[in-house]
């Protein structure tokens, strides 16, 4: 927590002309705001709050921490310019998400004069607000780590790609859910300092945290609610500087909690010029000393299998019955071909959403000497993997030849699994 004593006498005299001004006039932003920017130079050596704009939102998705559900990001603005720890982003973040909606209705004055009036109507739905502060971690590291609470809003992204990781510590496990591509990373990079240090943290904040560590950054959600630096349109005194002081010293608290700039265990000079694993990535990877086994869980749509496999008795029932009054009726079967019509268009879609059962690619093996390939739920092809002469991606497909062993990824995920497969290649 930031010193009361200390921080009492810089409002008395640094930061008395702000006090002045928020005075004269509580609702001028730009006087709360020049306050604010007085007051994180004060607890953040070097720091600035500035207008954050699109920046901000890039490193809140590269984090990981939320999912596809928010649409929109917003940061109206955050910390620049801090000496230490590197890297430093701290912003007030709203995620949403807008639904828009035509209507058109009948307004108007007298009886005679009405005429139809286009109404766009708007609503944003709020998924989360709050802290959103990242910075270097100082380390190389190659896998990707989370720390969540047990229940996690609708915002967080799902980490059904990842494994869950065992700490040994019961009360961190009773307060955090641990997931990582790598368990081994992830407990060196949770050492028991690490572990009581991020407890401190949410005893303090006393809401729900997110932690991501990837890509050598450190990235942490604190849900604590609406515009964190935004003035409220009254006179501003010392418990509310003191409020605002306290929400960037917890950079500090963040910094002094995870190992920055430690070296870790797992850590060597392979792992420093290997690509690590994006923070997004919906690809589950497990490494054997024969091999690895990666499995996309979002390649094949659940919903979709689902659809088509409780469609499909009905599709083939009324196709029987169609091919069956066709028969039976050798005079004018107009109406029955009539009928057909939207039959047959159900069973396109019918094919549309069953391309899951045989399309993408779902699985990929390397190990014994032999590559497996798995599309959808009932195709397995396999090839001697001294056989692959090129590994290279094309248009967002990672190809072993000619062979596609990834369903269309981002480029930052192609590179590593590029990496991961080639590796698992020679060592077979």
């Amino acid at each position: 927590m930031i010193d009361r004593e200390l921080l009492r006498l810089r409002c008395q005299t640094e930061l008395a002309p702000r006090l002045r001004a928020i005075e004269e006039d509580p609702r001028d932003p730009g006087a709360f705001r020049a306050l604010v920017s007085d007051v994180a130079g004060v607890v953040i050596p070097g720091a600035r709050f500035a207008e954050e704009g699109s920046v901000g939102a890039v490193k809140v998705h590269q984090s990981g921490i939320f999912g596809e559900r928010a649409e929109r990001c917003e940061s109206r603005a955050g910390i620049v310019g801090a000496s230490r720890p590197a890297g430093l982003m701290l912003a007030d973040i709203r995620l949403y998400n807008v639904q828009e909606w035509h209507d058109g209705s009948r307004r108007g004055g007298s009886y005679g004069r009405r005429g139809a009036v286009d109404i766009n109507t708007r609503r944003e739905t709020d998924l989360f607000r709050g802290l959103f502060m990242g910075f270097d971690l100082g380390a190389g590291i190659r896998g990707t780590t989370f720390v969540d609470p047990h229940r996690v809003g609708q915002a967080i992204a799902c980490r059904d790609a990842l494994e869950a990781v065992a700490t040994g510590d019961a009360a961190f496990e009773r307060a955090f859910r641990v997931t990582s591509s790598d368990p081994d990373e992830a407990r060196a990079l949770l050492l028991p300092s690490t572990r009581a240090g991020l407890l401190r943290l949410r005893d303090l904040v006393k809401q729900d945290m997110h932690v991501s560590i990837s890509g050598g950054r450190v990235s942490i959600a604190i849900e604590l609610g609406l515009d964190l630096f935004q003035p409220r349109g009254q006179a501003v005194g010392f418990e509310r500087v003191a409020e605002v002081a306290d929400l960037f010293g917890l950079v500090d608290l963040a910094a002094a909690a995870l190992p920055v700039g430690v070296a870790l265990p797992t850590t060597d000079a392979g792992a420093k010029t290997a690509p690590g694993r994006p923070a997004t990535s919906s690809t589950r990877l497990t490494r054997r000393t024969e091999g690895l086994t990666i499995a996309y869980t979002k390649a094949a749509s659940l919903w979709r299998l689902a659809i088509s496999g409780l469609t499909a008795p009905f599709l083939a029932w009324f196709w029987f019955l169609a091919v069956r009054a066709l028969l039976d009726s050798p005079q004018d079967n107009t109406g029955i071909l009539a009928a057909m019509i939207p039959l047959a268009v159900g069973t396109l879609l019918w094919l549309h959403a069953a391309q899951d059962w045989w399309d993408p690619v779902t699985r990929v093996e390397v190990e014994r000497g032999e590559l497996r390939v798995r599309r959808g739920l009932l195709r397995t092809t396999r090839v001697p993997s001294a056989s692959v002469r090129a590994l290279e991606a094309s248009d967002g497909v990672l190809l072993a030849d000619d062979l596609a062993v990834s369903p269309a990824l981002r480029g930052d995920e192609l590179r590593w699994l590029h990496y991961e497969v080639g590796q698992a290649l020679r060592r077979t």
